[in-house]
């Protein structure tokens, strides 16, 4: 396990898994959004955010999380490992909905120049919640047929369908680093 990627829908909590698995693997840990979003929550040109990724994904140890699905073929065909987060529909939106609150009321700045504030994450059509809400289920039969696919079977698919799962996973990968 060197080369992951850490998927799940919006508010998994995929980020923070692939911070805490860089961490233990002595990896860099990645995000999509920030190679994605530009301040102001202005899209990069897909050009652009793929060859900022050339470097960073030709190292020998990293994890990656976020869901683009558009350049899936990219991410995944440099992966060895993808970890899924599939909790179920409750645990998620609750964390969502916490982050969102924390995040509107400390006015945390999610990447340079990204703000979530009030209206845009409770009275827009662009809120992460509504987007959550819009895909949700889609991308739980996505991630699953794509797993399935021929061109990604080199890839070691850890699904956890709970946090406590991927919590002993984690204890129990600290532990197998620890003895090495």
């Amino acid at each position: 396990m060197k080369r992951v990627l850490v998927i799940g829908t919006t508010g998994s909590g995929k980020t923070t898994m692939a911070r805490k698995v860089a961490e233990i693997i002595d990896g860099t840990a990645l995000d999509i959004d920030d190679f994605l979003w530009q301040p102001g929550w202005v899209q990069r040109p897909k050009e652009e955010m793929l060859a900022m990724l050339v470097e960073p994904l030709s190292q020998e140890r990293w994890t990656l999380s976020g869901n683009n699905r558009k350049n899936r073929d990219f991410y995944w065909s440099r992966a060895d490992t993808v970890i899924w987060l599939n909790y179920s529909f409750w645990v998620v939106f609750s964390r969502l909905l916490m982050r969102t609150i924390k995040r509107v009321v400390m006015k945390e700045e999610v990447m340079p120049g990204c703000v979530e504030t009030f209206h845009s994450q409770f009275l827009s059509k662009d809120s992460l919640l509504v987007w959550f809400f819009k895909t949700y289920w889609h991308r739980k039969k996505d991630y699953r047929k794509a797993i399935n696919e021929d061109k990604y079977q080199h890839l070691t698919v850890l699904e956890f369908r709970h946090p406590r799962q991927a919590k002993q996973f984690l204890e129990n990968l600290r532990e197998t680093a620890e003895t090495r």
